[in-house]
């Protein structure tokens, strides 16, 4: 029943909602021309009617057109902020941001790494009956249009005594396209120290587009960390001489030669000791071949020294031994690895950082190798005794009274 009624009160004013909407439409339209030509007065209508009649004379003659455009985009323009940045509160008054993905070529310096020594082994080769030194290197890099063009390996031979000139010289030389760059040096002696040194040579492809700046500051040398031998090359067999007599022409005594010898066995593998200390000219020891003949004889025994004869090699070399020789090492030393430099710390900018630390070092071994061999250290007992000596003795400054003297008054 209420519903028939409402419905009867909206026909009632039904002609009234209508005249209300046409009232509404006809006031829009009227205001339109005012809204779309802008700030357009009067005389500009008026000098537009006459642009159009002279139009009719002379067709070139075009009225101008007012630009909606340009009213839309100063409507919605965003005004920066008299200072500092800001973000409009509503989303349509912001930019729409468009990301674009370009392919860009970043141009990167050329560049030569060094390589590095990493590691020298020491080895013995049973067919050759020699020590040789296997050399582990790490390969040097070139990349960003620069290649490799020569690797080399260097060695220098720190002898005893010195050999004068003594520099690093040329021992392998690698394919830039190689991968593992190992060495096994037999050119080597006992008894000497070794240094190892990877120099490489880079170039820049000549079709690459480099600018001069990076040019004059690529490398085209790069020279390795030097990796010295810590031990000398160690010798096949060791004579420690006991006593060495000569031939008695008087007596008709022949030589003897009382002492230890000891030598590698390459069978083996290991170390021999010979339980025999008396020896004489024409004793056989060492190793033993293919033919189950010992390597080395002793050829001549002299007062203090012998003469070994190597009857392995086609010219029996031979070699004098002195009671200096005694201690050369027969044992294969451990290997030597390279170990990157301690970074650097305050102390260095003083002058006694980690450089001097070395050097002490150095010059301890170089004092604990001048002593003599035959050098022993004292018994405890006796440095006891001297320790007990040398308190007993007072220093005559020692007993003066301590006691102050009694102020005079």
């Amino acid at each position: 029943m209420a519903l028939n009624n409402s419905l009867k009160n909206l026909a009632i004013h039904l002609d009234k909602i209508a005249y209300g909407t046409a009232a509404v439409l006809g006031i829009f339209i009227l205001l339109c021309p005012n809204i779309f030509t802008g700030n357009l007065n009067y005389s500009d209508i008026e000098e537009y009617r006459s642009l159009i009649t002279k139009r009719k004379d002379d067709p070139v003659i075009i009225p101008p057109v007012q630009s909606i455009l340009d009213t839309l985009q100063k409507q919605w323009i965003v005004l920066p902020p008299i200072q500092g940045t800001w973000i409009p509160g509503w989303s349509h008054e912001i930019h729409p941001g468009v990301v674009q993905i370009v392919d860009t070529v970043v141009e990167q310096k050329p560049t030569h790494e060094a390589g590095k020594v990493v590691k020298i082994s020491y080895n013995r080769d049973k067919d050759r009956l020699k020590v040789f030194i296997h050399v582990t290197a790490e390969k040097p890099a070139a990349a960003n249009k620069a290649e490799l063009k020569s690797v080399k390996l260097l060695r220098k031979v720190i002898s005893t005594p010195p050999a004068a000139n003594a520099d690093f010289a040329e021992v392998k030389v690698f394919a830039p396209a190689d991968e593992v760059f190992q060495f096994d040096d037999f050119d080597v002696k006992p008894g000497n120290l070794y240094a190892y040194r990877l120099d490489s040579e880079a170039a820049i492809d000549p079709k690459a587009k480099i600018n001069d700046e990076d040019k004059a500051g690529f490398e085209t040398n790069k020279s390795s960390n030097e990796l010295v031998t810590k031990s000398p090359i160690p010798w096949d067999y060791a004579i420690k001489i006991l006593s060495a007599l000569p031939y008695d022409e008087k007596t008709g005594t022949a030589a003897t030669l009382t002492g230890e010898i000891t030598w590698w066995d390459y069978l083996q593998g290991k170390v021999v000791k010979s339980q025999k200390m008396n020896w004489k000219e024409g004793d056989v020891f060492g190793h033993k071949g293919k033919n189950n003949r010992e390597r080395h004889a002793i050829q001549r025994i002299e007062s203090g020294q012998i003469t070994v004869v190597d009857r392995s090699t086609p010219t029996l070399d031979k070699e004098t031994l002195k009671t200096s020789d005694n201690k050369r090492p027969v044992e294969l030393p451990g290997e030597v690895v390279y170990e990157e430099p301690a970074p650097a710390t305050s102390a260095d900018a003083t002058g006694a950082g980690a450089d001097a630390e070395p050097v002490v070092e150095e010059k301890a071994a170089k004092k604990a190798a001048a002593k003599p061999a035959e050098e022993e250290e004292e018994p405890p007992a006796a440095k006891k005794k001297a320790a007990t000596k040398d308190t007993s003795k007072k220093d005559p400054k020692s007993t003066k009274s301590t006691k102050k003297k009694p102020a005079i008054k």
